[in-house]
């Protein structure tokens, strides 16, 4: 899925290979800003609901915003889509340390 929307900025992307970084960069400050979102909406509620909320905010369905920004903008959104996938699986680990770290403090 990914290389068939990349498949289009291979030119873009050889002559600007610090969008990738940069787009990297963005994702994660995203995915932070999503999953501290879903920590304060949720906050007071019992340890099942604020998992859930802090994965509705932070797992957003990248691969559709990505087919849709190859669609309708620019390579940059595409690349910014595309660069959520790391932090997208990458916060599922800090998420289980959480749940522990929660369930230790007497979480309701």
């Amino acid at each position: 899925m990914v290389l068939g929307v990349f498949s289009r900025y291979a030119d873009f992307l050889r002559e600007e290979p610090l969008t990738v970084l940069i787009s990297l960069g963005v994702s994660v400050i995203l995915a932070v800003a999503y999953f501290v979102s879903g920590m304060l909406f949720s906050l007071g509620r019992p340890l099942p609901d604020h998992l859930s909320s802090i994965i509705s905010f932070g797992f957003i369905n990248n691969v559709l915003v990505m087919v849709l920004s190859s669609e309708f903008f620019s390579p940059i959104e595409t690349t910014v889509a595309a660069m959520y996938t790391i932090p997208f699986f990458a916060l599922i680990v800090p998420l289980r340390l959480y749940q522990n770290w929660a369930k230790r403090q007497g979480a309701p």
